[in-house]
């Protein structure tokens, strides 16, 4: 009676280790209330798999057994999936350059970069300061400081395309 108990118990050991795929994740089947045996599944939290349609992590047993979940960017909306990192829509880029009324490029001159939210951005040694926005219609340059010797006539400045120049005079 014994040896019988024990052999039933390493036949279902055996059966255990060769049917099923792990003893957590997410449950699949109906349970053993039902009399069936419930199977787990098992995913990859290191990896996604992505696609327009959203993400998932990979089941390590069944390539097909996942749960796709939606994109979110709500961090800083800017078209990339905060989750996955997926691009979800691409940004562009605009550049202002900043010169004075000699032709020379104004380098720390000091601009918010303003649409549906605010950059702030500072002019380099050649006088050039970009932003990327996402999904917006207009982008103003406002002007918050230039360097000392330069003044401005006037302090906000609409993009009227991707680029533009914006002269300052020398005091």
């Amino acid at each position: 009676m014994k040896r019988l108990f024990f052999l039933s118990l390493i036949i279902l050991a055996g059966c255990a280790l060769l049917f099923g795929c792990g003893d957590t994740g997410t449950p699949q089947g109906s349970g053993s209330s039902t009399g069936e045996s419930v199977h787990y599944h098992t995913f990859d939290k290191t990896t996604w798999v992505t696609s327009e349609d959203g993400h998932y992590n990979p089941c390590t047993c069944h390539p097909e057994a996942y749960v796709m979940k939606e994109h979110v960017d709500n961090l800083d909306w800017n078209g990339v999936c905060d989750v996955c990192q997926y691009v979800l829509r691409t940004a562009d880029k605009y550049t202002l350059k900043v010169i004075d009324n000699e032709g020379n490029p104004v380098e720390g001159a000091v601009f918010v970069m303003r649409s549906n939210y605010d950059v702030t951005v500072t002019t380099d040694a050649k006088g050039i300061a970009s932003a990327e926005f996402t999904d917006v219609s207009w982008v103003n340059a406002v002007l918050e400081s230039l360097p000392k010797g330069y003044e401005a006539d006037k302090n906000v400045f609409p993009f009227k395309s991707f680029e533009m120049t914006i002269t300052v005079n020398k005091k």
